[in-house]
């Protein structure tokens, strides 16, 4: 092990969890939202995302630069991979959605 303080790994992974989860509260708030007809599941959502951003600046105060500097590394190096994830994701969604929520 390194010897990585609590506060620089508390920092690190706010800072590596802050888009799944302000994305994912996005979308599930507004699936929720749309299936049920009640408004309050889209701000529920709409907070949700806020509170990520607030998740990004509270990591990287506590990260401090050092921390920034090691999630920057690790967004380039594991760009593609992530956004080829996401295509995969997205293309099984829509597979889903357009072809066999169809035939049901």
């Amino acid at each position: 092990m390194h010897g990585y303080s609590l506060k620089f790994t508390i920092g690190m992974v706010l800072l590596l969890t802050n888009q799944v989860i302000g994305w994912a509260g996005l979308i599930i708030g507004g699936w929720l939202g749309k299936k049920t007809g009640k408004k309050i599941y889209y701000a529920i959502g709409t907070v949700t995302y806020g509170l990520s951003w607030g998740m990004v600046a509270l990591g990287a105060y506590l990260a401090g630069p050092e921390g920034v500097a090691l999630f920057k590394k690790l967004f380039r190096t594991y760009m593609w991979q992530t956004i080829g994830a996401g295509a995969v994701l997205v293309a099984g969604a829509a597979v889903y959605y357009f072809i066999i929520r169809k035939r049901k």
